[in-house]
């Protein structure tokens, strides 16, 4: 029997817990929005939409790969208008990035 592992189990985690690639201004960026809840050993301490587990660039990735507001609130069972606002808070809040 073969394992199978999908994109997110291969993705690299640092010591931290946190997404590898992750910045901590990106961690940091994350801790502002008032949807969002960054706790130790919930997802690795990654930030995640407030009561869930589902990592908030998870739900970023699923826009800008095309999902409608409408298919990301239905896939995650979370309502339109908190993706609405984590999308608008990531758009407002981007962190520049350095030169």
């Amino acid at each position: 029997m073969a394992l199978r592992l999908g994109k997110r189990d291969l993705q690299k985690r640092d010591n931290s817990g946190i997404e590898a690639g992750m910045t901590k201004q990106q961690e940091n960026f994350w801790k502002d929005c008032p949807l969002v809840e960054i706790v130790e050993g919930k997802q690795g301490g990654a930030p995640v939409l407030q009561g869930t587990r589902i990592p908030v660039e998870q739900l970023v990735e699923e826009f800008e790969l095309g999902s409608s507001l409408e298919e990301i609130a239905e896939n995650y069972d979370v309502t339109r208008e908190d993706v609405r606002k984590l999308l608008a808070f990531k758009k407002s809040h981007q962190p520049q990035p350095a030169f």
